[in-house]
């Protein structure tokens, strides 16, 4: 005999399978409704084609979730086991309404053993969520009805689904009950029940059971089962758009094209930002990682994407005009989707900056300094799983303010007005051509060339400790008998100061002097110490000016590029170092195994906790090197007390922004704390 089942068991009625089938596409109507309402509610979606591969992994492999070693692998095995059910269901549907009889044999043993191990791990995780939700009460988790209604609900099918399957093993004493062991354990149950009682309770259940599924379906977008949708969805449309949004801006402003630079109210936001508002799971991974919110500033990723949910989602249910099925669409959007906690977090700062005061971001949804406590490290963009880019949502309301209104922290206007007034952020007491000349280096002058073209940066020469930095380097580049150059007192501002603050036209009026000076000169690379230039050469600049193709380097793989050729020879010793990874360069620049392989032929490495693309940030990013909120502790001083806790012999940065806030926050940690910290070109210079 093969092994199988009967689907329809103890439904002989037509009339059960036409209401069946009657029912789904009842259910599946409304859910196409709700669907379609949000996609008005979003606006036209664009997919980016080479999203593909990270589409696919979120779909298939689940690859971030197993990082969060508390939630992570319960999420992976809930996920699991709902892909086994719903592959079940599809290969019932297959063979009896489809006529391809697949749902036998060794296939059907195979998965019906699958089906009732996902059941079991369904239930057992789903209870082990309602925990940590509503009990344990874990603050990185935000719940709502819907939540509810998604972990109750998923518990409620799987334990109707092995009542049934219990019963039907009870009334047909299957041959392969075996298989079916979560069934097979209930069905002991009832082995005392008549079979008529037995069979009308089975009917029962079976209908109870159709119907749950039918309204689980139905209600999906109103709950956290949404996110099956809108997250692989949103990880298909992320795209570095945001890059050339302002391309062309002075023209389009002219052409009258572009109305305001920024975002000012929620109504603002794009077709991809408002996707973003309903693919967050509230999971609070974004959060965890943040320095603003880890060091107690007004500042939570998770809750910029919460707030703005809850106001648009306001916004679409503030009328009662509409049909019947979008007036109950609004009703459940209430009563289910936005019903969250007043008080969101233990971070009072946070909760005071969180305001219902109108549609405006910035002093309307959310109080000013929200938006300034931003460093812009991208933690938050890496951490999260479904694509969401918060960064895009923070520099695009500090573009209104800054560009349109003018409104900034005053330190940061101070610097604004020094790049616009000297093209420097800051007012440097040492001349870029005199430091270098001291140092016998070649200054190039308008039609030069050479084949690496050294670019300073803004902070470097007329600080001494910065100074030494760029000694080294220029010690390491003479040894390998590079042919290299700087432009001394012609070098400018990039405008990346400007842009993390907010002051896209400044930026871009830098960006275009920087572009029309470096056409002045040949060169075949374009060599920085610092990866706030790299990433502007590299990964803006070419967005917003076409042709713009300078092979822009950071020193850390330009280094390694002269030991691997033998041009460079070290010396090893028994040193050991922990590196801090700048965030412009591990997360902006994708850029961290570099400086591992220079060092290790040093010395040994020391990893701190969080490094490569997890790193934790210094506290100078986002321009908070040129202005001081005084929120909470300082972000520097966290970071020098994990970098401690690895007891390094040196601690190595690659960034002058980071040297000096490691530099200070082990001061501010400890003053007796002797362990020095040396940019990366230092330690190679004295392995020399």
């Amino acid at each position: 005999m093969e092994p199988t089942r009967e689907i329809f068991f103890n439904l002989p009625s037509i009339w059960n399978k036409v209401l069946m089938y009657g029912l789904f596409l009842v259910a599946l109507g409304y859910l196409f409704f709700s669907l379609y309402q949000r996609f008005k509610l979003w606006g036209l979606l664009k997919i980016c084609p080479t999203n593909l591969v990270p589409f696919l992994k979120a779909i298939l492999f689940q690859s971030k979730f197993p990082e969060r070693k508390n939630t992570g692998w319960a999420h992976f095995f809930v996920y699991f086991g709902f892909l086994v059910l719903v592959v079940t269901t599809t290969s019932v549907f297959i063979d009896y309404d489809l006529g391809i009889r697949i749902y036998r044999g060794t296939y059907y043993l195979a998965i019906t053993f699958l089906s009732d191990l996902a059941g079991i791990l369904v239930i057992t995780l789903c209870c082990h969520f309602l925990y940590k939700r509503f009990f344990e009460k874990d603050e990185s988790l935000i719940s709502s009805r819907g939540d509810l209604i998604l972990t109750l609900g998923l518990i409620i099918l799987c334990l109707q689904g092995f009542i049934i399957e219990g019963i039907r093993i009870a009334l047909t004493n299957d041959p392969w009950k075996f298989y079916s062991f979560g069934g097979y354990i209930v069905s002991v149950l009832f082995n005392s029940f008549d079979f008529e009682n037995l069979a009308y309770f089975h009917f029962i259940n079976w209908w109870a059971h159709t119907i749950s599924v039918f309204v689980f379906f139905a209600l999906l977008v109103y709950t956290k089962a949404f996110h099956i949708i809108t997250g692989p969805f949103n990880l298909l449309l992320f795209s570095n758009e945001y890059l050339w949004r302002y391309k062309n801006l002075f023209e389009r402003l002219e052409q009258g094209e572009l109305e305001k630079i920024g975002r000012e109210t929620i109504l603002d936001l794009g077709p991809k930002e408002k996707l973003d508002l309903d693919a967050c799971t509230s999971c609070g991974r974004c959060q965890e990682v943040c320095p603003a919110f880890v060091s107690q500033k007004p500042l939570s990723p998770k809750w910029l994407i919460l707030r703005q949910k809850q106001k648009l989602y306001e916004i679409y249910t503030g009328t009662a005009v509409g049909s019947f099925l979008t007036k109950l669409d609004k009703f459940l959007v209430r009563n289910l989707t936005l019903n969250w906690p007043e008080r969101p977090s233990s971070n009072e700062s946070l909760n005071k900056a969180l305001l219902n005061k109108g549609n405006t971001l910035m002093n309307g949804l959310f109080e000013e300094n929200f938006f300034w406590a931003c460093t812009t490290c991208m933690a938050c963009v890496e951490a999260c799983p479904v694509g969401i880019n918060h960064l895009d949502h923070i520099v695009e309301a500090r573009r209104f303010a800054v560009t349109m209104e003018g409104k900034a922290p005053a330190e940061a206007l101070v610097a604004l007005r020094s790049v616009q007034e000297t093209e420097k952020p800051m007012r440097m007491p040492q001349s870029k051509s005199e430091f270098f000349k001291n140092l016998d280096v070649r200054i190039l002058e308008k039609g030069g060339e050479t084949e690496v073209l050294l670019w300073v940066g803004c902070i470097s020469v007329g600080d001494k400790r910065k100074e030494s930095i760029l000694k080294s380097l220029v010690r390491i580049l003479k040894t390998a008998n590079v042919d290299f150059a700087v432009l001394g007192d012609q070098e400018i501002c990039t405008g990346d100061p400007a842009r993390r603050i907010g002051e896209e036209a400044l930026f871009q009026t830098c960006a275009r002097n920087v572009v029309e000076l470096l056409k002045s000169f040949r060169f075949k690379t374009l060599l920085s110490h610092c990866p706030h230039c790299v990433n502007v050469f590299k990964n803006e600049y070419p967005k917003i000016f076409d042709g713009f193709l300078a092979q822009a380097k950071h020193h850390s793989e330009f280094i390694l590029g002269l030991i691997r050729s033998g041009r460079l020879p070290t010396k090893f010793s028994d040193i050991s170092f922990t590196i801090h990874d700048p965030c412009y360069l591990a997360r902006y620049l994708n850029s961290f195994e570099a400086p591992r392989e220079t060092l290790l032929s040093i010395g040994k490495i020391r990893e701190v906790s969080r490094s490569k693309n997890k790193t934790f940030c210094c506290g100078a990013g986002g321009g908070q090197y040129f202005y001081d909120l005084k929120v909470g502790e300082r972000v520097n001083v966290i970071r020098a007390k994990e970098l401690m806790e690895t007891n390094p012999d040196t601690i190595v940065t690659m960034c002058p922004f980071c040297n000096h806030m490691i530099t200070d926050g082990l001061m501010m940690l400890n003053r007796e704390v002797k362990v020095p910290v040396k940019d990366l070109a230092e330690v190679v210079g004295e392995s020399l």
